[in-house]
């Protein structure tokens, strides 16, 4: 890939994340009620190193609409789209990776662990669809347990992979919490 090029891929996929899950959150009536979060969520990141509390902006979506609130409340949402080495996607069924989406992951529960909040990972390999994976209380949350197709076993919290499109169309987000 050129240089520079993974920057504006993930910054496009992080904007049609957004509008995606804008839609979803507003019955298809509203596209911008989340947006990507200031520098990819590490301004949340830099401020927390400092002993201050920008809850409000971890992640790499952040509600900038009242609809938004409820999601971002309550999920730390992280985003990535990467080719398949990054990710190591397939691996995951033979539990031969510790890196990729696996370490993705375990650094977004850490986020969680220091927001008091809940996971949310969708991811894209090149050239595939895209996922959604969620802790189990997301899948409750969200009743969509008949949706997952996939669980990864991990020592703090399992990984419950949904494809995304499927999730959208199907899941409700009146059940997130006010």
């Amino acid at each position: 890939m050129l240089p520079g090029k993974s920057k504006s891929k993930g910054n496009s996929f992080e904007n049609k994340i957004a509008k995606m899950l804008s839609l979803w959150l507003t019955d298809n009536q509203r596209q911008d009620v989340l947006e990507r979060s200031p520098a990819s969520g590490g301004k949340a990141t830099a401020h927390g190193k400092a002993g201050r509390n920008f809850q409000n902006i971890a992640g790499d979506i952040i509600a900038v609409a009242e609809e938004g609130m409820p999601l971002t409340n309550s999920f730390v949402i992280e985003l990535k789209h990467q080719a398949e080495t990054s990710l190591c996607v397939d691996n995951l069924i033979f539990q031969t990776a510790q890196n990729g989406v696996v370490a993705y992951w375990e650094k977004l529960l850490g986020e969680c662990q220091q927001y008091s909040k809940f996971p949310m990972l969708i991811f894209r390999q090149n050239s595939r669809p895209m996922l959604i994976a969620l802790c189990q209380y997301g899948v409750h949350i969200f009743e969509c347990g008949k949706l997952v197709h996939a669980i990864i076993r991990r020592p703090q919290r399992s990984m419950n992979i949904i494809h995304f499109d499927t999730f959208l169309k199907k899941v409700s987000h009146h059940k997130i919490p006010k």
